[in-house]
Order: C-alpha cells, then sequence, then structure tokens
C-alpha cells in the first residue's frame, strides 16, 4: 500500500520526501465549460517532475453542476437531449483536460465525494445517476489516454451503500479502481449494547480493536458485494485521514464535554497519542482489505472558518502540522512506517 500526501505544492515539497509519500490528489473544478483550467497542465508537470503521482479529481462546473440536479424534475424529450448534452460535454471536456496533462498525469478521479451533501448536494436518485456521468467521464478519459486509469469519485462522510451499489450494478466497467474517502469512524468508544450509549471507560486497545473491525466489516462486505457484480477493482483511497489534537487539549475536552454529542462523535478529534495507536491499526485494515493507495489528508491544520468558528468542524483538524507549524509527531512516524512498507513492497 503506497503512500500519498494530499494537495501537493512546491512550498511544502519536502515533506513528501521526508514522509516517504509518493503520491498526491489535487481537485479541479470546470468540466463543461469547454475549456481546460490555464493552471492545470503546469501543475501536472511540476508534480510529475518532483517524482510524485498525481490523482486528478475532475469536477463539473457549477452550471454542469447545476443542470444535473434540474434533471431531476424534468421528464420527456427535452430532459432526454439534455441529459445528452451533459454527458457530451462532460466527455468532450474530460479528453481535453486528459489531452493537456500529457503523460504527466495518468489517474483520474470524477468529481470526488459526490455522495457528499456539501459537495454534491442532496437529492434522491444521486446514487443511480452518478454511474451515467461517470461512463461519460471514462469514455473521454480513455478517448484521450486509453491506458489513462478511471476512480470513481471517493465516497465521503458515513458509508451510504447505495452509492456502491449503484456503481457496481448500473455500471460495473467503468471504473479502474474503487475509491474510498471513508471519513465515517468517529465513534472510538464501542456502544452499550441495550442502551446505545458510549463507553468511555472501555480501555484503548479494546477501543481501537472495536473500531478496526469496523472498518473491515465495512470493507469485507463491499468486496462482496463487488464480487457479485463481477467487480475484481482494487480499493484506493483518493483522500483519507483523522483529526487529531495534542495531548492536553484532548485532555480538556474530555474533561468539559466527555458526554457531549460534540465531544462524543469525534469532532474534535483524539488527542495525538491515542489517535496514533488507532491510525496503525486501521492503516494495517487497510492493508489486509487489499488498498493500494492511501492519501492522507492532510499537512497543515486549518484555522476554522465560516460554519466551523466553534471550532468543532473535525476537517480543520486533520493536518500532519499544527496551526502552529509544529509537527504531531506520532502521527507522522505512523505514516513513515506504513510509507516504508510500501516503498519496499
Amino acid at each position: 500500500m503506497k503512500i500519498g500526501l494530499d494537495q501537493w505544492c512546491p512550498e511544502d515539497h519536502e515533506w513528501w520526501p521526508e514522509i516517504g509519500a509518493t503520491w498526491t490528489k489535487e481537485s479541479f473544478a470546470g468540466i463543461g465549460e469547454g475549456t481546460v483550467d490555464e493552471g492545470f497542465a503546469g501543475y501536472a508537470q511540476d508534480v510529475a517532475e518532483h517524482g510524485i503521482t498525481l490523482i486528478a479529481d475532475l469536477r463539473p462546473s457549477s452550471n454542469v453542476h447545476l443542470a444535473i440536479t434540474r434533471l431531476r424534475h424534468q421528464t420527456g424529450d427535452d430532459a432526454d437531449a439534455e441529459l445528452a448534452d451533459i454527458l457530451k460535454r462532460i466527455e468532450d471536456d474530460t479528453a481535453a483536460w486528459v489531452a493537456a496533462a500529457g503523460d504527466y498525469c495518468t489517474h483520474w478521479e470524477w468529481w470526488g465525494e459526490y455522495d457528499c451533501p456539501y459537495v454534491g448536494g442532496m437529492w434522491p436518485g444521486k446514487g443511480t445517476a452518478y454511474p451515467h456521468l461517470l461512463e461519460a467521464f471514462r469514455r473521454g478519459v480513455k478517448a484521450a489516454q486509453p491506458d489513462g486509469e478511471v476512480w470513481n469519485g471517493g465516497y465521503g462522510v458515513n458509508f451510504q451503500p447505495q452509492f456502491l451499489d449503484g456503481l457496481v450494478q448500473l455500471a460495473p466497467q467503468s471504473f479502474d479502481a474503487a475509491n474510498w474517502h471513508h471519513y465515517n469512524i468517529t465513534d472510538y468508544w464501542p456502544r452499550h449494547t441495550v442502551t446505545g450509549e458510549f463507553q468511555f471507560a472501555t480501555p484503548l486497545h479494546k477501543c481501537v480493536d472495536y473500531t478496526a473491525r469496523m472498518f473491515r466489516d465495512m470493507f469485507e462486505q463491499s468486496r462482496a458485494r463487488m464480487s457479485e457484480a463481477g467487480c475484481t477493482q482494487p480499493f484506493v483511497s483518493s483522500e483519507w485521514g483523522m483529526p487529531t489534537v495534542d495531548d492536553d487539549t484532548a485532555a480538556k475536552l474530555k474533561l468539559v464535554g466527555l458526554h457531549s454529542h460534540v465531544f462524543a462523535d469525534g469532532v474534535f478529534g483524539l488527542g495525538e497519542t491515542d489517535a496514533s495507536y488507532y491510525l496503525d491499526s486501521w492503516l494495517n485494515v487497510f492493508h489486509d482489505v487489499g488498498f493500494r493507495v492511501l492519501n492522507y489528508h492532510r499537512l497543515r491544520d486549518s484555522s476554522p472558518m465560516g460554519v466551523d468558528d466553534d471550532g468543532t468542524f473535525w476537517g480543520v483538524y486533520c493536518g500532519l502540522l499544527f496551526l502552529d507549524g509544529s509537527p504531531k509527531t506520532k502521527i507522522i512516524e505512523v505514516l513513515k512506517h506504513w510509507a516504508a512498507r510500501g516503498n519496499a513492497a
């Protein structure tokens, strides 16, 4: 299993060899507008010349996204014509973006986290609409780059099996790798079998085993559903991470908010020491179930902003570096260990 780090930039390049990361992911919106982002080809070249493999997450323009969501209200010949137009625009624009990258990028993701309400919106039929969009994307990739590899948009938020089911039932040959953004385990403690309440007194090693088993079950069940449909594609992750805070902050949060819904759901993240045990165990599961690549999100913590003003959105704490730039040493060491294993294989 190769380890990557998403959102490569030249200013932070030294962290990739420091960790042993050999992959990265970046997202680009604009498919369907008839133009290619003027900085895209240069970025792909820059990444490749630094010895990093890029997975490019291409996403529709806001206009195309809106047109797709509006189609759910339409029927008849006009709707059929608009759908055909959308699919053709996706195919043609994808071919243009892929051609622009040349040999500098050969891995292509369509609409990462399409399932997430914050990315793809929230409307009925998403799970069955996406496979048709992915087929158009695949045609565009293969027209410009026959050996290019197509990844489905990584599934984010809580695991929602209808998206995988729709993909393998409606378009089982539309993707070359089954991509996950599996940010779905934040129950760090087992729940009481009757009341459903978190069992906070559970020893750490049992908590780690409990969550690792949740991940293992999820992926084994997913593999079984894929096998039933004749799908043998490997698992990959163009983006995944976990929120972590320093140990002192975690201790204070436990003191003031141990039984609060916000803390219990893990949105603040675990303390770095405890988190390192979870991370190592989870990466072992991902390796065992056959992940080929895992891109870690992300290098730096971010300042809470907008809806995150109260500091409860866990995504801002997923970095390998704290906001002041100091490293989360124990988390980094776990990633370095797994990167070394992957690079030696």
